[in-house]
This record gives structure tokens, C-alpha cells and sequence, in this order.
């Protein structure tokens, strides 16, 4: 996690900081409703009793008063849930602003992380690439020195060892040259037997990575 991130609260804090809140304010809305409710039920009790007043009934006054009491109480909850839900709204705003705020930077740096991760890998096998490239031109390298030694400098009277080595020499490139055309094949028929499927490779394709560089760090310099 960058420097940045680390000073800053997580998303997912701040996420469950404004649920939290938007579930205490559900809470108080809730019994606010229930308020409301009520208080269209009182008012439809007094209009009924209104009438019955009039008409001389002892109870319908005493019954108002007690609704018109309670009501008034149920008028100073209302407007207390009212007061109770304000400042949850006055949190709530700005959480939810730097909710979208942090998680802008997440998806940042998870970009970021995708991006280290790609590089890396792509690092790694372009090492690997290198590596093996450095041994093959060792090998050739030291295959000359070898040949050389074997058959330019064997003595003149040495003429059928000679073609011997030489055919020996031939056998040999030949299994070089099968192994091109195999992989060659790949290309056209990505399925052929013996290679796995993947994107299309050539011999001498390495050789774009390690002409690049320079002399003492391509194995020896004399391939």
C-alpha cells in the first residue's frame, strides 16, 4: 500500500462507517413514521368526537383533551426525530464524497498493482530468455573452438577422418535443422504434436534481445 493510501482511511471503513449511520437514521425515521401515523389517527378521533360534544355527549370533552395532549406530545417527538435526523445527513454527505474519493485512489493503485505485477512476470521471462540465449551462444561458441581443433587442424594425410568428422558434423546440423522446422510448424498448425499451444516463435527471434547488448554481457562476444 503507497505512502498515500496509508494516510488516508480505507474505503472500506468509510463504507461501513455510512451504513452504520444510514441504519441509525432507518431507526429514527422509522419512529418518526410511526409518529406521523399516529397523529393522523388522532386527528381523525377528534374529528369524530367534535360532533358528539355538540351534541351534549359528557365524555366526547374530556376524550379531546387527552388526544389533543397527546398529540401535542407526539408534535414535540416529530419534530425532536426531525432534529435527530439532520446531523446524520450533515455525516452522511460528506462520508459518501470521500467514499468516492478513496475509492478513485483504489482504483489507482490497483491499476498500479496490475501494472508491477505485469512487469515483473514480463521481467522474469525476459531473464530466462536471456539467460538461455547467453548458453546457446556459449554453446556454439565452443562448438567452433571444437571443430576447429578437430578437423582444420588434423594433418594433411588425415583426408578420410577428416570426411568422417565432417559427415559427423553434418548428422549433427541436420538435428538443428529438424528442430527449426518443427518449431517453424508450430507456427502454421499451433497444434502439432509435441508443442504446447501458445503465440508463434521462430528461431532467431532472441536474437532482437541480445544484439542490444553489449559485447561483455552476451556470454562471451564470439558467436
Amino acid at each position: 500500500m503507497t505512502a498515500q493510501a496509508t494516510a488516508q482511511r480505507s474505503s472500506a471503513s468509510v463504507e461501513t462507517e455510512i451504513r452504520s449511520l444510514v441504519s441509525q437514521r432507518s431507526t429514527v425515521e422509522s419512529q418518526q413514521e410511526k409518529l406521523s401515523r399516529r397523529l393522523l389517527d388522532i386527528d381523525a378521533e377528534i374529528a369524530q368526537l367534535k360532533p358528539r360534544h355538540f351534541e351534549g355527549d359528557t365524555k366526547a370533552a374530556p376524550a379531546i383533551a387527552t388526544l389533543e395532549t397527546e398529540k401535542k406530545d407526539l408534535l414535540y417527538k416529530t419534530e425532536g426525530a426531525e432534529a435527530r435526523i439532520r446531523p446524520f445527513d450533515e455525516k452522511i454527505i460528506p462520508l459518501r464524497s470521500e467514499l468516492r474519493r478513496l475509492k478513485e485512489i483504489d482504483v489507482a493503485e490497483d491499476s498500479s498493482r496490475r501494472f508491477y505485477e505485469f512487469q515483473r512476470k514480463l521481467d522474469d521471462l525476459v531473464s530466462t530468455r536471456i539467460a538461455t540465449y547467453r548458453a546457446a551462444c556459449r554453446a556454439l561458441y565452443e562448438e567452433a573452438v571444437f571443430l576447429h581443433s578437430e578437423i582444420s587442424l588434423l594433418p594433411v594425410n588425415s583426408s578420410e577422418e577428416r570426411n568422417q568428422r565432417l559427415r559427423a558434423v553434418e548428422t549433427a546440423h541436420k538435428k538443428l535443422h529438424a528442430l527449426s522446422l518443427e518449431i517453424l510448424n508450430v507456427n502454421a498448425n499451433p497444434r502439432a504434436p509435441g508443442w504446447k499451444d501458445g503465440p508463434a516463435f521462430a528461431p532467431g527471434q532472441l536474437t532482437h534481445i541480445m544484439a542490444k547488448l553489449p559485447p561483455e554481457q552476451n556470454g562471451n562476444g564470439s558467436h
